[in-house]
């Protein structure tokens, strides 16, 4: 790439200081082999995001772009890369920015001492942005070199790292997802690429305009039931995205309907990023925080019909909104309780004061009804009555106990022995930059040091593992303990109890009813 004048002082700043707080920072990218069927890694996503990151920090101004295409990242003669380094070293920039740590080296030793080590030695930055690390802010490196380890062993931080790529492709207007919506396919040739699946498009079409035309979903989902067009899983199975036909519904139903009409990628615009997920559960978040694409792909509607099948809906509800409404109560079993027979979800209806479950499965929409259903007042109390018995079954002590002394002491030897390892790397790297120690004689030495240290990070890795998964294993006990305890003298069921310790609610014929509690 084209280059301005390169005399600079030894911090990588313009000599003639015509603007002092601008730094240059070196972007340096790596593509394996193997990593060529990630378009997250692709050479074109990694310059995109180091682009990115210094487009939004205006104190930094791109040096130069350094890539290795094709070079595994577990030997350090990449051609690119000890060019970066010999610029470093000349004072040409004063960052290093990747994508992540694995585009540097792949090798844990190797990262940790350029990192913790040899480029601040030389005044040099370095910037990691799928581990948000920044050499300059946290001059401790361990723990970012220790990190790295544990992700490399059991891939703690990958999620992290998937989805920063995830949301930048997503803010690019790719698709991220399984199964494309009903009415569209995946590109063959750029699988985040819709096209229009055009036998689709059409049922789409009609949904929309019956829905201007003043139908409502109950309406839509008769109509289409009645004229037997074929429900988006049955179109699925056709096309082989289904295979286990039990996953096939041939009704249509009401969800899916209102799912359809009020999702903007039949504009041609994509909105993704809805959920999040914490404690190993998806979580919406608030639509002002939605990831939003426009033009990224071919529209199935017009804009004027699909505002006018919106209008149709807000009459519809405006309608519905001046007949008398009971008062409702918040449904504690909300996403919970579901049909033992079908396994399909229960709605629950108000009669006058009191309240019931029922399945919907096929209710309305078929001749086939499960005919299950349930009082809440009859549902609260065998549910109370499990959650007793759940108190009495559980264990007096938590599940699994570590021997914690064991674990400590065997941590203690094992990072006093680490400080010999780190001296050693040292030593022979800077016998190897000396001409002090041959270069085959330095690779047999550095494997070998690399083994044995890397074969301890891993044991410590896993100890410390185990210690915080046998910590978070007693609190959620001495939670639960306590819960359970305060629950047998209030008999009390509440929405923060049903959400925390319930898995699910299954409801079967004459008022049958199991209980899965959230497993520790």
């Amino acid at each position: 790439m084209a280059r301005k004048s390169r005399k600079q002082n030894d911090r990588g700043v313009p000599v003639d200081g015509s603007n002092s707080a601008v730094a240059f920072a070196a972007g340096y990218v790596r593509l394996s082999v193997t990593d060529r069927d990630h378009k997250g890694n692709s050479i074109e996503t990694q310059k995109h995001m180091i682009q990115r990151y210094i487009d939004e920090h205006s104190e930094l101004r791109l040096y130069e772009m350094y890539v290795d295409d094709g070079i595994s990242g577990s030997t350090l003669e990449r051609p690119a890369f000890s060019r970066m380094i010999k610029d470093a070293e000349s004072g040409r920039f004063r960052y290093i920015i990747v994508k992540d740590a694995s585009r540097f080296s792949r090798n844990v030793i190797d990262t940790g001492y350029y990192v913790e080590q040899y480029l601040p030695s030389i005044g040099i930055g370095f910037i990691s942005i799928g581990d948000e690390y920044d050499s300059t802010k946290n001059p401790n490196g361990i723990s970012f070199i220790f990190r790295n380890v544990v992700n490399e062993a059991y891939s703690i931080d990958t999620r992290k790292k998937i989805t920063t790529v995830l949301r930048h492709l997503m803010r690019e207007g790719s698709y991220i997802g399984g199964r494309p919506p009903f009415g569209y396919l995946k590109s063959l040739g750029q699988r985040h690429q819709l096209v229009v699946d055009e036998p689709a498009a059409q049922t789409v079409r009609r949904i929309f305009q019956m829905a201007a035309n003043g139908e409502t979903v109950s309406s839509i989902v008769r109509s289409l039931n009645k004229d037997k067009v074929m429900t988006p899983s049955q179109h699925r199975f056709r096309q082989g995205m289904i295979r286990d036909v039990g996953l096939v519904s041939n009704i249509w139903r009401r969800g899916t309907i209102s799912k359809i009409l009020s999702d903007e990628v039949y504009l041609g615009n994509m909105v993704q990023g809805k959920t999040k997920v914490l404690n190993h559960r998806q979580h919406r978040i608030p639509s002002v925080a939605w990831i939003r694409a426009e033009n990224t792909h071919r529209p199935i509607i017009t804009r004027e019909l699909y505002d006018a099948a919106q209008s149709g809906r807000r009459i519809l509800d405006c309608c519905d909104d001046k007949k008398p409404h009971n008062v409702y109560s918040p449904n504690l079993f909300r996403g919970k309780i579901f049909c033992a027979c079908c396994g399909g979800r229960m709605d629950r209806k108000q009669n006058h004061d009191s309240y019931a479950y029922r399945c919907t499965a096929h209710y309305g929409v078929s001749d086939k009804d499960c005919g299950v259903h349930i009082g809440e007042d009859h549902l609260m109390k065998m549910v109370s009555d499990s959650f007793i018995r759940y108190a009495k079954e559980l264990p007096e002590e938590p599940p699994a106990p570590l021997d914690k002394r064991a674990v400590q002491s065997e941590l203690a030897r094992l990072q006093i022995e680490m400080s010999s390892f780190d001296d050693t790397t040292k030593e022979l790297y800077e016998n190897r930059m000396d001409g002090n120690i041959a270069k085959q004689e330095y690779d047999k030495l550095r494997k070998a040091n690399q083994q044995a240290q890397t074969l301890h990070m891993q044991r410590m890795a896993e100890l410390s593992r185990q210690q915080t998964e046998q910590r978070i294993v007693e609190a959620e006990w001495l939670e639960l303990k306590n819960t359970l305890h305060g629950f047998q003298k209030s008999l009390l069921l509440t929405q923060e109890l049903i959400d925390k310790w319930i898995e699910r609610v299954g409801v079967g014929a004459g008022d049958q009813i199991y209980v899965e509690f959230v497993v520790l």
